[in-house]
């Protein structure tokens, strides 16, 4: 009977000889059962590597271009392939001893406290970060496939069936030891490799069609965009191959005996899973990219679409593969902590320890996945950070230079570190270029020179005052097949907005059509106000003769794309307030059904603020840039003052946090079609009833027409004319002929009208 390196939580290890000992390693969950085949490590490795993350390889390859992308993919592939073996090798390096889980490695090559320190915070933050993933992953799913198949059941919210997930996972989380999971996992390798398919076959016919002019070019036109398209498609693609994290234990259910150690049919499994994952990426990236080119979603499926029931049925396949792959990532982490009770904590080993012990950390992933649905947009900055060293390149040479005289020859140690080297870069440009996007504001600092960084001609939205125009036609139907798209699609959010905000929304009161607490709403607001006291609230047009201003305004309005609790969008509208502009606003709040997607395929990204220009052709990304582009060219020779362009990142957040993340995301009951004339808003950027109004537009995606109205402004005496006073906020509604000037009564009216139970 081989001897087993016995680690308690204070980091000493020694080799487990008596009975105590043997009777708790026999208990846990990693080793309790050594009874495992060649092929449970092939199904147990293709459901932890072969995950959901095959859907966006189309997508990282059309940040890249065909040659660096597919070329990204199969260096990702030798490079990983390579560190398993090595792992592999380690598992019994020290003749007598199995290091069954990873933190033992660690130990037994850089002492027992460093050791430990070293490898259990990053396996363990890899491996909760991916079961919490996994269970918003598992509900998302789960509710495209009852959107699709029962439409009748898409007001359900996406709350209920990550709740849903949970509860199975209750249950299944009570499976004794690793080895007992063979049958979820191979359930689970089944359904991954079956949406690959599923995605892979559908792209070949849609690629063979070719309906439509395919443009297979890099998705960004300028030298920022490009280098951080490139670096972040680099790191999606690295990233995709996971499954490191539980290798050694994955191994350790192996049996191993002197003349028969696990080594082989570890390795064997290992071989099947890798030649697996090389066909499924490589036919999924290359359809994919084949069939849409550089306009591909972030989601494969999103892109696909139709028929209905063959993405149901994939999303259903995506639901029972997280299922398995949540196993296979905590059962690790569930040995670790039924370590933690027994050995410090001196709890008798028994199922109520096992029990009680997995039901709260399962509950635990369940309520922060459900309070924090957009976890997964953080997961890139985190796997940075910690992924890279269990994964690709930390650990395994390290240990191996420790455990074996294998690299000793200077060609095999240059050979070994230049891996090194190509490992952690890859994976800091990752973390690089994850956190935060928010950063892409602060890049033109670097990038950008005094000529701006323009699109001409790509897109212009449709005026509500133009009879035709030659843009693209965009649909005027919506179904709720397409509402989740702006949560996956594009550039995914990973700023500190992603996370604040809907954070913060546990504390904004619920449903904004409900009864408000008023005075609260009042009050915060204000105080929003005075925070960015005195941007965004007098017109500095009341300075230019009458001559003048009629010069301000451009002969059709300009359009511009953003959400009302951006602070980088506000430092935009507050610089229109101060022009004098009327704009044509179009709001893109998470889960937007219509103009989140507009700016994507139009765009090119999915950043706002986004601004569009009729009248001189340009359309441009970044607030600052914006800012300088709309005083040079309406600000009759005024420049922006350095308040307005630097004191966002001091005070621009305040009006966020003070809200509550109000104005971030899509009411849940929403009308799905936009109102055939845009509203009207009279307002100015920092009046504090208007700020409550604009919110509600924007979570209702409602696009409208905003008549600035600041102090000094000339449109004052439109507004008398209209109103019969110049109190704002005033809205019109052309759609119903509604002329609404109390705050309280416009929120009231426009969650009453354009509710989707209206309809």
């Amino acid at each position: 009977m081989e001897n087993n390196v016995e680690i308690d939580i204070n980091g000493s290890s020694q080799v487990s000889t008596t009975s105590e000992q043997f009777d708790i390693n026999s208990w846990l969950p990693i080793t309790a059962s050594r009874k495992g085949k060649w092929w449970y490590s092939a199904f147990h490795n293709v459901t932890a590597i072969l995950g959901a993350g095959i859907l966006g390889l189309p997508f990282a390859v059309s940040q890249l271009g065909w040659i660096a992308g597919m070329g990204a993919i199969v260096i990702s592939w030798v490079i990983t392939f390579y560190s398993f073996w090595q792992l592999i090798e380690l598992h019994e390096a020290v003749p007598g001893k199995r290091f069954d889980r990873y933190h033992e490695l660690g130990q037994y090559c850089f002492g027992p406290n460093l050791g430990y320190w070293i490898i259990m915070p990053q396996q363990l933050t890899v491996q909760v970060a991916t079961t919490i993933v996994y269970t918003v992953t598992g509900g998302k799913s789960l509710k495209k496939f009852f959107d699709l198949v029962v439409p009748s059941m898409n007001h359900v919210r996406q709350t209920y069936y990550i709740l849903f997930y949970t509860c199975l996972q209750f249950l299944i989380s009570q499976t004794p030891n690793f080895n007992s999971l063979k049958s979820v996992s191979l359930l689970a390798a089944v359904m991954s490799f079956g949406y690959s398919m599923i995605a892979f076959v559908a792209s070949t016919i849609r690629g063979s069609e070719h309906h439509d002019e395919v443009v297979y070019g890099v998705r960004s036109h300028t030298t920022a965009g490009k280098i951080f398209d490139s670096l972040n498609g680099i790191g999606t693609i690295a990233f995709a191959f996971a499954g490191h994290s539980v290798a050694l234990e994955i191994q350790a259910t192996i049996p191993s005996t002197p003349n028969k150690s696990s080594k082989k049919p570890m390795w064997k499994g290992v071989v099947v899973a890798y030649i697996i994952v090389a066909f499924c990426y490589c036919s999924v990236a290359v359809s994919g990219f084949w069939a849409y080119g550089n306009v591909v979603d972030d989601d494969i499926l999103i892109s696909l679409q139709k028929p209905p029931w063959l993405i149901a049925t994939a999303n259903l396949m995506v639901f029972f593969h997280v299922i398995g792959s949540y196993q296979v990532f905590s059962m690790p982490i569930f040995d670790t902590i039924e370590s933690c009770l027994v050995q410090k904590w001196h709890f008798t080993p028994g199922r109520p320890v096992r029990i009680i012990a997995r039901s709260i950390y399962v509950a635990a992933a369940g309520f922060i996945g459900m309070c924090v649905p957009f976890f997964g947009g953080l997961l890139g900055f985190f796997g940075g950070l910690v992924f890279s060293s269990t994964s690709y390149y930390q650990l395994p040479p390290f240990a191996k230079e420790q455990l074996s005289p294998w690299s000793s020859g200077a060609k095999s140690r240059f050979a070994e570190w230049r891996w090194v080297f190509v490992r952690v870069e890859l994976h800091r440009l990752r973390e690089f270029c994850t956190f935060p996007h928010g950063a892409a504001h602060v890049r033109s600092r670097f990038f950008a020179s005094r000529s701006w960084v323009l699109r001409r001609s790509r897109f212009h939205a449709k005026s509500a005052d133009s009879d035709a125009d030659n843009d693209d036609k965009l649909p005027t139907k919506f179904s709720r097949e397409n509402v989740e798209s702006s949560e996956n699609g594009g550039n995914p959010s990973t700023s500190l907005l992603s996370f604040l905000c809907p954070l913060l929304k546990l504390f904004s009161g619920g449903d904004p059509s409900r009864e408000r607490n008023y005075t609260i709403e009042v009050a915060t607001s204000t105080l929003s106000t005075l925070a960015r006291f005195p941007w965004g609230s007098r017109s500095l047009s009341e300075s230019f003769s009458s001559k003048e201003i009629a010069t301000l305004n451009p002969p059709k309005r300009l359009q511009i794309f953003e959400f009302e609790a951006c602070p980088f969008c506000r430092r935009v509208r507050e610089a229109i307030t101060e022009l004098d502009l009327s704009v044509e606003v179009y709001p893109c709040p998470k889960g937007s059904v219509r103009h989140r997607d507009m700016v994507r395929r139009f765009g090119g990204n999915e950043q706002f603020p986004f601004l569009v220009d009729p009248n001189t052709g340009i359309s441009m990304y970044e607030s600052g840039d914006i800012v300088k582009y709309l005083y040079q060219q309406y600000g009759q020779g005024r420049k922006p003052s350095v308040g307005l362009l630097e004191s966002t990142i001091f005070t621009g957040w305040m009006p966020t946090i003070l809200r509550a993340g109000r104005g971030m995301t899509l009411w849940e009951n929403a009308r799905l079609d936009p109102p055939t004339i845009k509203l009207e808003l009279f307002s100015y950027e920092n009046n504090p009833y208007a700020r409550i109004v604009r919110e509600a537009l924007c979570e209702l995606e409602l696009p409208y027409i905003l008549q600035n109205v600041g102090e000094g402004s000339f449109r004052s005496k439109l507004l008398l004319d209209i109103a019969g006073t110049k109190e704002i906020p005033y809205l019109i509604d052309p759609n119903t002929g509604a002329q609404v000037g109390d705050f309280k009564k416009i929120l009231s009216y426009l969650f009453q009208t354009y509710s989707a139970a209206t309809l």
